[in-house]
């Protein structure tokens, strides 16, 4: 590749290829088509797609031979995405045809720079015209080769995305599978998989007497430092049952007035706008600089934290949290805490060898979640300079 710095050439350009690049509208490379209902078609082996992707299968085809970008006219609006012929797409989701002269893959590409959003026409649920799609201006090469070139490398990356997005699935899938298996489900006092070597009925106990809290910190938007100070964690840094640094929030270490996390602490979410993250945490798995947990927050201690980060996993644990907070309550209690009973591996053994497991387990998902996320990244920035 080779870095250009004309304003009719994109920032990077790959070898063999020269010449200004021309800006043109989306209607004068392609073809626009609306969606239709399908509730009238029978079942099929024809996708029907939506703003939200794939829906149901039909035994009709809007498309039966040209492939399209998918673009939202009511609802999700910036979220084109290739549609691959024979298929079906309702009335709030346009499929766009590129011409002969156009590669699909450098198109779909292209409609991705576009700012959707900004070229919304509604006050309410977002939408977007015939026209506005069509009149949107996009640049292109002069040679379909040099777009199929581009089209290549994205849609690798697409590949790859898409490759090990199955992959983190799969693995989350296992771990659920797992968990149903490995922990006794209601009623019984042993599990349907036992580890080799582990025998005897599990006892139930009260959570209190398997772990130690504390708190989070109050602070102000004041207290609140862009370098330095102790880095406050929050809801939004626990993600996928580990801790996630691309929101950080640091405040002055003067105002600190509650316990530093350690390693093997699981940190918690107790109070938050959102139900489904009550109940979310995450096990700190090694040195943090000066840290806390911020005041919706709660901190975890136990001698065995591999496994409570497990039990925490666990549709027991979930169940017993919504039980807990009613349909109202937004938060888990001290109190409410107290109140939870589990049952437990007879020896500490076995309750390091269950949380062994899936201590592996959630290493490799969260190493495959980041690779998704650094494949994303590198997308996002070919994207930026590869095109104008």
């Amino acid at each position: 590749m080779v870095a250009m710095r004309s304003r009719n050439v994109p920032a990077l350009r790959l070898e063999g290829f020269d010449g200004a690049w021309k800006t043109t509208s989306i209607g004068a490379v392609s073809a626009l088509h609306n969606g239709r209902d399908y509730k009238h078609l029978g079942e099929g082996c024809i996708p029907v797609y939506g703003t939200g992707g794939y829906m149901v299968s039909v035994d009709q085809a809007l498309s039966h031979d040209e492939d399209a970008v998918g673009i939202g006219r009511k609802g999700t609006i910036s979220k084109p995405y290739i549609l691959k012929a024979p298929f079906w797409t309702v009335d709030t989701l346009f499929y766009v045809v590129p011409n002969q002269e156009t590669d699909l893959a450098f198109f779909y590409a292209s409609v991705l720079q576009v700012d959707w959003m900004a070229k919304n026409t509604a006050t309410g649920l977002p939408s977007l015209t015939s026209q506005t799609i069509n009149s949107a201006d996009i640049s292109i090469p002069h040679t379909l080769e040099e777009q199929q070139a581009i089209g290549a490398i994205f849609t690798n990356l697409d590949d790859a995305i898409n490759q090990h997005t199955k992959k983190h699935q799969a693995l989350q899938q296992a771990k659920t599978a797992l968990m149903q298996r490995m922990f006794p489900q209601e009623g019984q006092t042993v599990p349907e998989l036992r580890l080799d070597g582990f025998d005897g009925e599990w006892k139930e106990s009260s959570l209190n007497d398997h772990v130690e809290y504390f708190s989070g910190l109050t602070y102000s938007p004041g207290d609140v430092v862009k370098n330095g100070g102790t880095l406050v964690l929050r809801s939004s840094n626990v993600k996928d049952a580990t801790l996630a640094f691309d929101d950080c929030v640091y405040v002055r270490s003067g105002v600190v007035n509650v316990q530093n996390v350690k390693p093997n602490d699981i940190i918690m979410v107790v109070r938050n706008g959102s139900r489904a993250l009550i109940g979310k945490h995450a096990l700190v798995s090694g040195e943090l600089p000066p840290t806390v947990i911020g005041a919706f927050m709660t901190g975890l201690r136990s001698k065995q934290p591999h496994f409570m980060s497990a039990l925490f996993d666990t549709e027991l644990f979930e169940s017993q949290v919504a039980k807990s907070m009613g349909a109202t309550i937004n938060q888990i209690t001290g109190g409410m805490f107290a109140k939870m009973h589990f049952l437990f591996p007879p020896t500490l053994e076995e309750q390091q060898a269950i949380g062994a497991v899936f201590t592996r387990l959630d290493t490799l998902i969260a190493t495959e979640a980041k690779y998704i996320e650094s494949l994303k990244q590198a997308k996002a920035a070919l994207l930026q300079r590869m095109f104008i």
